[in-house]
């Protein structure tokens, strides 16, 4: 059997089991899991030493490493002094030829899709959308229309962004997984704002391959991994 380990945490769990067998595996670390958990401070970060020695040893014994861009393998190569083969897999595998905004359509449709923690900071994408408002405004055009896929399940999560984003209430939509590439054809622009970290300089947001996948022009912020 050949294994595929997909994230650091997981990957710890199998790499105990491993201790007591021979097992082949691939390892998919999705990010620097261990520079996120020092971001964000949260106590689990007191075992980053440790995390650190386990994850190299997982990267060795492994038959070879998935990365999501050229600068999370050169991170890697970097970090653990490895010659482990890397291969890259970009977070989208198929890209449609560039669309156009249609000339003077109006309003223009903005999305932002996904969720809202310590990197993916609100505030960020509050003072992009403050921003794209006051540009249209200055040049006397129609306010584009703004709306937001996320995951929040309660009642109070949806008014706090609503309220936070100055976004009308029934413009925050959950989506069912098969059902966000079809309400994403209906957009122009999609939204992915990133707090500039070390973790986030490596990354390929799901995102911005389902913008890219539906056709949407992107307004992203700087140092977003190969883009």
């Amino acid at each position: 059997f050949l294994f595929h380990l997909r994230g650091f945490p997981s990957s710890l769990v199998f790499f105990i089991f491993k201790m007591f067998k021979k097992i082949n595996y691939i390892y998919d670390p999705r990010g620097l899991y261990i520079d996120e958990i020092n971001e964000s401070k949260k106590k689990i970060r007191l075992f980053s030493p440790i995390f650190r020695i386990i994850e190299k040893k997982i990267i060795n014994n492994s038959i070879f490493v998935i990365v999501t861009s050229n600068k999370f393998k050169k991170k890697l190569y970097k970090l653990y002094k490895t010659n482990k083969e890397m291969l890259i897999l970009y977070n989208s595998s198929f890209f449609y030829k560039k669309n156009k905004i249609k000339k003077n359509k109006i309003p223009i449709n903005y999305v932002y899709c996904g969720s809202f923690n310590y990197w993916h900071d609100v505030n960020i994408l509050k003072k992009l959308i403050s921003y794209t408002k006051r540009l249209y405004a200055l040049n006397s055009k129609k306010i584009p229309n703004f709306y937001i896929i996320c995951n929040y399940k309660n009642h109070n999560g949806l008014n706090d962004i609503s309220i936070k984003l100055n976004i009308k209430k029934k413009n925050i939509l959950k989506l069912k997984n098969n059902k966000i590439d079809h309400f994403l054809k209906k957009m122009d622009v999609g939204l992915a704002p990133l707090k500039d970290l070390p973790s986030t300089k490596i990354g390929s947001q799901i995102k911005i391959a389902e913008y890219i996948s539906c056709k949407l022009k992107i307004i992203a912020t700087k140092n977003q991994g190969d883009f």
